[in-house]
């Protein structure tokens, strides 16, 4: 391909049938405002048998796509090396002005691959190390993470606990990382329809509902949901649990709850592709995730004024503010037990749900700007005091001796695109 005076920002990260997910989210957004401002897009996945496939060619026809499919979260050293050597190849014949790498495996891979390619900017998206922070694979992860800041690779992680993670691993010079917290459209989140969603699945209006957002992977620990509302079936007459999403577990997950004996009010919606209506319809949100980023559902659930009970990990507790917007839980006993004191208050549930939507629009409307186009300021590693109004997801953009660093809408900040900054 030859060069053209636009910048081509290559965006590379891992996805799966059905894994539409904050990441997924991320990478069609900012192609899509990409390609609206006329610059060229390039986008690096598994297959072209996706979702976002096939929204990528609905929405942003113009972006070029190259596949491959060793790209995949199992681990084989084979085909690890075969994903560098391919995108190796691919960044040398594009030559990219700017790569942007998502998804914790996959940044790795293609960190390596844009090193040896010579790419000039560099960045990795850090939302979530794709394992716990303890395991193997996480310490693995932070110890290349810090290679990289060799490389001149720039960190933008999208919750508070990652950057303290990385800091707190060797990631503590200026301008290695940065914190720009996922956001959410707090106003989209009211235009759900009430009942609609109830009545296609034959739930009663006056009927109490649990609902858990997001793809069904073990990530999310499903398989604690099903336990969890089989007990609350028990004791509760008019609750009902849903599984409001997609996923290669969907099958193994049914049969759980068909074990339960509570089949007709554990369900699984599948993808919903407009989750506000399932939101209005339910009276609490869960997630009983392993490890996160910062989950986009808790941000939706949030917005939506739905109290939350989720696990005490990562990020959650950014959200879940016990005893005020939900409450934390560390396993299934203690789950039911908080929900249990929701279900039985419909004053608490309505406190907690006021309060969540209050730290929605105050902390994760992507639509608070800082600061004003144009406006200089020091450069990344600020941390999260020095930056906390900057929500929402992020586009990058090359031109002329600036490079903007722009949030959906209209947040943007500017920074000079010289070694001292970003090479």
């Amino acid at each position: 391909m030859q060069k053209s005076s636009k910048t081509t920002v290559k965006v590379a990260f891992t996805v799966q049938e059905h894994n539409y997910g904050g990441a997924t989210k991320f990478v069609l957004w900012t192609l899509q405002e990409l390609v609206k401002t006329g610059h060229e897009t390039l986008l690096i996945s598994n297959t072209r048998d996706t979702w976002l496939g096939s929204q990528l060619v609905r929405i942003c026809p113009q972006t070029v796509s190259l596949y491959c499919a060793w790209i995949q979260r199992a681990f084989n050293p084979l085909k690890e090396i075969g994903v560098v050597w391919f995108l190796y190849r691919a960044f040398r014949r594009e030559k990219p002005d700017i790569i942007a790498l998502v998804g914790a495996k996959l940044i790795v891979q293609g960190g390596i691959a844009a090193w040896l390619a010579g790419v000039p900017k560099r960045f990795a998206i850090i939302q979530g190390l794709g394992a716990p922070a303890e395991s193997m694979m996480g310490q693995m992860s932070l110890k290349m993470f810090r290679i990289m800041a060799l490389w001149n690779f720039r960190f933008v992680t999208v919750s508070d606990s990652d950057y303290h993670l990385l800091r707190a691993n060797g990631l503590d010079q200026p301008h290695q990382v940065e914190v720009v917290h996922n956001g959410t459209d707090v106003d989209l989140a009211l235009t759900g329809t009430r009942g609609r969603f109830r009545s296609q699945l034959g739930i009663p209006e006056n009927a109490l509902v649990v609902g858990m957002i997001g793809r069904l992977v073990s990530q999310k620990s499903y398989e604690k949901f099903v336990p969890v509302m089989a007990a609350l079936c028990e004791e509760f007459p008019d609750v009902y649990g849903l599984l409001v999403g997609d996923g290669p577990l969907r099958d193994t997950l049914q049969a759980q709850i068909d074990a339960t004996g509570f089949a007709n009010r554990i369900r699984i919606t599948g993808y919903v592709a407009h989750v506000p209506d399932a939101c209005v319809d339910l009276d609490v949100s869960v997630l009983f995730t392993r490890y996160e980023g910062l989950a986009l559902s808790l941000l939706e659930s949030a917005a939506a004024g739905l109290p939350i009970v989720a696990t005490d990990v990562c990020s959650n507790n950014e959200v879940v503010i016990p005893g005020e917007t939900g409450f934390l839980v560390h396993n299934n006993a203690e789950a039911v037990s908080a929900l249990r004191e929701l279900l039985l208050s419909a004053e608490l549930r309505q406190r907690m749900g006021q309060n969540a939507r209050s730290l929605a629009l105050q902390r994760y409307d992507y639509r608070i700007q800082i600061p004003p186009a144009g406006q200089s300021f020091d450069g990344f590693g600020k941390g999260p005091s020095g930056i906390e109004p900057a929500f929402g997801q992020w586009k990058i953009i090359s031109g002329g001796n600036i490079l903007t660093v722009q949030r959906m809408g209209k947040a943007q900040r500017r920074l000079p695109a010289d070694n001292s900054v970003l090479s």
